[in-house]
C-alpha cells in the first residue's frame, strides 16, 4: 500500500551486516570472538533502534481512514 522510507534499506543492510559479523568473522578469526560478538550486538542494536524510531510514530498516530485499530 505504502512504500517504506528509503532509509529502511540501510536498516536491513545493517541487520545483514550484524549477521555476517556474528557468523563469518568468528570462523575467520576466532581469537577475536568477543570483539565480533560485541560488534554484532552493537550493529544490531543501532539498526533496531533506528527501525523503532521510524515505525513507532506510525503505530501510535490515528489512522488516516478514521477506522479503529
Amino acid at each position: 500500500v505504502n512504500e517504506p522510507p528509503k532509509y529502511h534499506t540501510i536498516l536491513v543492510s545493517l541487520i545483514v551486516l550484524a549477521t555476517l559479523v556474528r557468523v563469518a568473522l568468528p570462523i575467520i578469526a576466532p581469537e577475536h570472538y568477543a570483539l565480533w560478538i560485541t560488534s554484532s550486538q552493537l550493529i544490531w542494536t543501532v539498526a533496531f533502534a533506528l527501525f523503532c524510531w521510524s515505525f513507532i510514530p506510525m503505530l501510535i498516530q490515528k489512522r488516516i481512514d478514521g477506522h479503529f485499530g
